[in-house]
């Protein structure tokens, strides 16, 4: 599965800086990486937590469809619906193309518009390591010919069992919506791939190891993932946060 990371990135470019009824607790899966991000999951749910108080929590809700965003500096939140999400995105991503020059506003119009698609395979590694107490199988990502990611997927039922709840809900939409971002951002856009799609439906991803420009750029792995209750309020903003208009989070303006 995809976790938020790429996602997050490449919004954060942008912005400069994306079931059933509610009990104490529900079952699912909590991971923590070696940067001290944590991911929560549980019954449609994705909540993705940035160990740095500048970047925004952001909560996807599939099973009520919304998404949060959370801003622990300024004890702000939004709450909207995916639709008022994509809404905000493509309109602070309009804003923006208005004040590039022509010929570098032209070219990202062409990759938004399906322009320039990158040709994405995706090659077996072989068995991976062992990760956070879960066996891996590696895969390795390539776009144009140059690597571009290395991928080490575990495949636990458990793991499956959340991974198929949230992208049987939601994912396919989220992808749409955000595939301008990517296009804004410089960063090809693979997650509609179908080759790829297929690998990020098949496990979680434990370990990435991202490249760029056929150089490794970062690398992304779990510390620590577990089974556990994860209570309610971990899915909800705060209590004593400011709401505010999924507009005003998204940069564009407003009054608090």
């Amino acid at each position: 599965m995809r976790k938020p990371w790429p996602v997050v990135f490449a919004l954060t470019l942008i912005l400069t800086a994306l079931i059933l009824m509610p009990s104490a607790a529900s079952a699912g899966l909590y991971e923590l990486d070696q940067e001290g991000n944590r991911t929560y999951v549980s019954s449609g749910r994705i909540k993705y937590m940035p160990a740095s108080k500048e970047e925004f929590i952001i909560i996807f809700n599939a099973a009520k469809g919304a998404i949060t965003q959370i801003d622990p500096e300024k004890k702000l939140y939004s709450e909207g619906s995916l639709d008022e999400y994509c809404d905000a995105v493509n309109s602070r991503i309009d804003a923006i193309l208005k004040t590039l020059p022509g010929e570098q506003r032209e070219k990202i119009e062409e990759a938004m518009s399906g322009g320039n698609t990158p040709d994405v395979e995706v090659s077996e590694g072989g068995a991976g390591e062992r990760i956070a107490g879960y066996d891996t199988e590696k895969y390795k990502v390539t776009v144009n010919g140059t690597v571009y990611e290395e991928v080490w997927i575990a495949r636990d039922k458990a793991l499956l069992k959340e991974i198929n709840e949230f992208n049987s809900k939601w994912k396919r939409k989220f992808d749409a919506c955000t595939s301008k971002a990517f296009a804004l951002a410089g960063v090809p856009n693979i997650e509609t791939s179908k080759k790829y799609q297929e690998l990020q439906n098949s496990g979680w991803e434990m370990k990435t190891n991202i490249y760029r420009g056929g150089q490794l750029l970062k690398t992304i792995q779990a510390e620590k993932l577990e089974e556990r209750d994860i209570p309610e309020s971990e899915f909800s903003a705060p209590a004593g946060y400011k709401k505010v208009p999924v507009s005003l989070m998204m940069g564009l303006g407003g009054k608090l």
